[in-house]
């Protein structure tokens, strides 16, 4: 079956495919950034910006960024849009005291040193290290803008190493994307993937949680946990740790318990974690009184938007409009399959995705 759209909206879809270049084009220039050169921005150059061109620290570091990316936003419509859209809106200047405050940090201190594959210690970003530090922002016309932050001093943050990677980090990142889970979190409360314990010590403070079950396949992490962190935990009382695997325990063990709230956080990012999320998501019919959360997953759902894309555009009509033998639609419709709650209500009906 093709799909027939009129010559009107099959211009508004290939504007849409120009949206999706520059999504991919800015997501590539930040990837190579941060894997090759976070520390190309330097305190003198965003000091001499400030300074001459009356700007705040976070627009002097976009327009670095625009010239260490090579945009020539001045001659080329296509570069100024980059810049305009995303890399300016993109970059925020943070400040140490807005997470040096939180209970965590405040509270909880990990013991440094080697646990056999293991490895806690404390790193830090330099003084304008580019970093991610929320999950993206997604526009209404499908720009996903990334969130880049910087501070103007040195920040150390604890981590946990897995056989020399690093597994999790109570880091600005790992901060604003567990707000909303936390701030969900309710009643009996079960979680996946231990890390340094940050969702289970912050969402056991709140008053209304009763537990929060956290589920970790390797016993060495819990006993290093239970050993050195858990004792630090307010309410250590309300945590439960369970050794099993992920997909085991919802399958055979959840749907006896009667959660209230699940927050799932078994993946680095959406390399290693799209495949989990959707096998996950097919899950959750076997709990059908637990509301589900997941990390990251507007980058998640973004990969899946962009597949069920390139499927549209395959079996879009290249005729006119005949209504013979063809399926009939419009944009809008067409692109009602792209917002956040549609993928996220599909994504539990895919048994396999082809990019």
């Amino acid at each position: 079956m093709r799909i027939a759209l009129s010559r009107e909206d099959k211009d508004r879809f290939a504007s849409l495919d120009g949206i999706r270049k520059m999504n991919f084009d800015v997501l590539s220039m930040y990837a190579s950034l941060l894997n090759n050169a976070p520390c190309t921005v330097s305190g003198d150059m965003i000091d001499e910006l400030v300074s001459e061109c009356d700007v705040t620290r976070a627009e002097a570091y976009g327009a670095v960024l625009s010239a260490v990316f090579g945009l020539e936003t001045e001659t080329n419509a296509y570069d100024n849009n980059l810049e305009q859209l995303y890399i300016l809106p993109s970059v925020r200047e943070l400040k140490a005291e807005d997470y040096l405050s939180d209970d965590y940090f405040k509270n909880i201190r990990i013991p440094e040193g080697k646990h056999g594959k293991w490895e806690y210690k404390y790193e830090a970003y330099e003084p304008y290290e580019a970093f991610v530090c929320r999950d993206i922002e997604v526009k209404n016309d499908f720009r996903e803008i990334p969130s880049i932050g910087f501070f103007a001093e040195k920040f150390s943050f604890p981590a946990v190493f897995e056989n020399g990677i690093e597994w999790m980090a109570v880091k600005p990142n790992e901060i604003e994307t567990r707000r909303l889970p936390i701030a969900n979190a309710h009643g009996d409360v079960v979680t996946f993937g231990l890390g340094l314990g940050y969702f289970a010590y912050m969402a056991s403070n709140k008053t209304d949680v009763k537990t929060v079950t956290v589920v970790e396949r390797d016993k060495n992490a819990i006993d290093l946990f239970t050993k050195h962190i858990l004792p630090q935990f307010a309410n250590k009382d309300k945590i439960i740790i369970v050794n099993d695997d992920a997909f085991d325990y919802v399958q055979t063990v959840m749907p006896k318990m009667r959660y209230n709230y699940a927050f799932v956080d078994i993946w680095h990012d959406v390399s290693d974690g799209f495949e989990l999320y959707l096998r996950m998501k097919r899950l959750e019919k076997l709990s059908p009184r637990t509301e589900f959360e997941y990390w990251i997953e507007k980058s998640l759902l973004s990969h899946l938007r962009w597949i069920i894309f390139d499927n549209m555009k395959d079996v879009i009509s290249d005729k006119i409009p005949s209504g013979d033998g063809e399926l009939i639609a419009s944009y809008d419709k067409l692109i009602s399959f792209l917002d956040d709650d549609s993928l996220r209500s599909l994504a539990p009906k895919l048994k396999k995705v082809e990019a």
